[in-house]
């Protein structure tokens, strides 16, 4: 049962409102929704089975390729934490079952991705308006709005997760809290809203902002003017919320070690500042690229119709239902248009997530518009209009999903070059511990953690010096790692550097040719501390030979 009755226009407001005839039949529900599904695959795997396969675009994937390893083999990655562990430690499960490793794992599962947050719109829609709504909903997420893929194409498998998914059950769930306030949905809440915090740090951002501002629109009114039933509702969604506060407090002291905030000195202190105001917001305009036009004015569309109707809602649970659909996404738009929060540009990519909701709303209610004013012959200009307009809207849509289907379809230029998945099997056959150092670009889009992902390890880290300088995100390992990698890169032949080979352990030092990252003239003319283990047209890995420590000008050669 949907929150609210079925939406139509109306020329008049009547007293009891009258079952529309559907817009197609029922019958169709199931097929329409396997048609988007199927449509859906074919935009998500064509450009991974035509131009990738074996391998997969995007750049983070490796990221988590490390950390999937680190969970298979320890149960941990304490030294290369990155995001949280509830995506490495679902798809190191994953890896053990289908007994086959991360990257090979990664072309097969991560497209479906698309398919689960496809599925998680038509839900929400669903559970809100009608199935109509949700097909819809469906259509619009897995075919016209951007963001998801772009996501799933620079490897950001946690955020797209976060966004797209856990983020529209969250409010599913509130939904369902609103309409019956039990212990059940109560619970269900406090679990998937906590959920968020293992999978993504910019998704727990969006989470405590959402519901915190939900709970100041939506408390006050369900407490002071919406009688008995809004303060059941009101008790109800406090006691989750709540129970929601423990566990993410549970699950992030323990990732992000919470206490070291009431140090002096502490590094999760400093990496929040880090972040904090270092990513610039980007124009108004380019919101356009980052979810699609269709998406952005049908949302537009929906946001306006549903603020204009809630002064028709008479129960409170449709009353809360819908405020909590206009701030999560005037929030999530908000969050765009401020660098004080550390991550604009995530937020104006994932609003697509709240705008498709509200989109679909938009686009039902412009069919239904079509056929109610083509049943009143005295709307003539009504009759003209409407399904101009609709015409218009749903032509542009198909061209916005037709042209992604094009561009997700082409060749990408963030794919590991086979070169470099040659050097990073072959150190992964000569893995006998220890750390290892690479340039931090291989290619475009594909960074030195593609080496330690193909190599089996977990350090050391390098970033570009631009980056080095400005770094954001930091792994818990800090910033000294990488200010190693670039000293032993830049200056190999210098008693900085053996000191540095010798107290990380390093056993290989792989180079990038085509890059300018590393003095490759320093290795390739000092032999005697640097032997060329393999090469091939792209890559040249060293073996450092005895790394040794540098005092005072005596070299004292390392133990251990």
């Amino acid at each position: 049962e949907s929150t609210f009755a079925t939406v139509r226009l109306r020329t008049k407001v009547t007293k009891g409102p009258a079952e529309p005839r559907p817009l197609i039949s029922p019958a169709l529900r199931a097929p329409l929704l396997l048609v988007i599904l199927a449509l859906t695959t074919v935009r998500a795997y064509a450009g991974v089975i035509v131009h990738d396969w074996p391998y997969l675009r995007g750049e983070d994937q490796f990221s988590h390729a490390v950390m999937t390893e680190q969970m298979m083999a320890h149960g941990s990655y304490s030294t290369y934490l990155i995001y949280p562990p509830g995506f490495s430690s679902l798809s190191a499960v994953i890896c053990r079952f289908c007994d086959l490793p991360p990257l090979t794992l990664f072309p097969v599962m991560a497209p479906a991705l698309l398919l689960l947050t496809t599925l998680a719109a038509y839900a929400l829609a669903t559970r809100l308006w009608g199935w109509e709504f949700g097909v819809a909903a469906a259509a619009l997420s897995g075919l016209v709005l951007v963001g998801p893929y772009v996501s799933f194409a620079g490897g950001l498998y946690p955020d797209l997760t976060a966004a797209f998914f856990l983020m529209l059950m969250v409010v599913g769930a509130l939904v369902s809290l609103y309409q019956a306030p039990t212990l059940r949905s109560g619970l269900l809440l406090a679990v998937v809203g906590a959920a968020v915090v293992l999978f993504h740090s910019v998704g727990t951002l969006y989470l405590v902002v959402t519901l915190a501002s939900v709970s100041l629109v939506c408390l006050p009114y369900l407490l002071l003017w919406a009688g008995r039933e809004g303060r059941r509702i009101a008790l109800a969604m406090i006691g989750s919320l709540g129970g929601l506060g423990v566990l993410a407090v549970a699950y992030a002291w323990h990732i992000y070690h919470l206490g070291t905030l009431l140090s002096k000195h502490a590094s999760t202190r400093s990496t929040v500042a880090l972040d904090v105001g270092s990513q610039s917001v980007l124009k108004a305009s380019d919101l356009m690229s980052w979810v699609g036009s269709p998406v952005i004015w049908l949302g537009v569309l929906g946001f306006a119709v549903l603020a204009a109707s809630l002064r028709f809602l008479r129960r409170p649970a449709q009353v809360a239902a819908a405020l909590t659909l206009l701030v999560w996404c005037a929030v999530m738009y908000a969050g765009s248009r401020t660098a004080l929060d550390g991550f604009p540009q995530r937020f104006e990519r994932d609003v697509g997530a709240p705008l498709t909701i509200l989109g679909a709303l938009a686009l039902v209610l412009l069919l239904q518009s079509v056929a109610q004013f083509q049943l009143k012959p005295s709307l003539r200009l009504a009759r003209v209009l409407a399904p101009a307009a609709t015409v218009v809207v749903v032509v542009i849509a198909i061209v916005q999903a037709g042209s992604n289907m094009v561009s997700d379809s082409s060749p990408s230029r963030e794919v590991l070059p086979r070169p470099v998945a040659q050097a990073g099997a072959w150190l992964h056959r000569h893995n006998n511990g220890g750390s290892i150092i690479s340039t931090p670009d291989m290619n475009r889009g594909v960074t030195n953690r593609a080496i330690l992902a193909m190599g089996y390890y977990t350090g050391l880290q390098s970033y570009p010096w631009s980056r080095l300088l400005h770094p954001r995100s930091l792994p818990t390992a800090g910033t000294r790692p990488l200010w190693d990698s670039h000293d032993v890169l830049r200056d190999p032949q210098s008693c900085r550097s053996g000191n540095i080979l010798a107290r990380q352990d390093v056993r290989y030092v792989i180079l990038y040719r085509l890059g300018n990252e590393a003095d490759f003239k320093g290795f390739r003319t000092d032999p005697a501390r640097y032997r060329v283990a393999y090469k091939n047209p792209d890559v040249v890995i060293y073996a450092p030979r005895s790394p040794t420590w540098c005092r005072t000008g005596v070299t004292v050669r390392a133990v251990g």
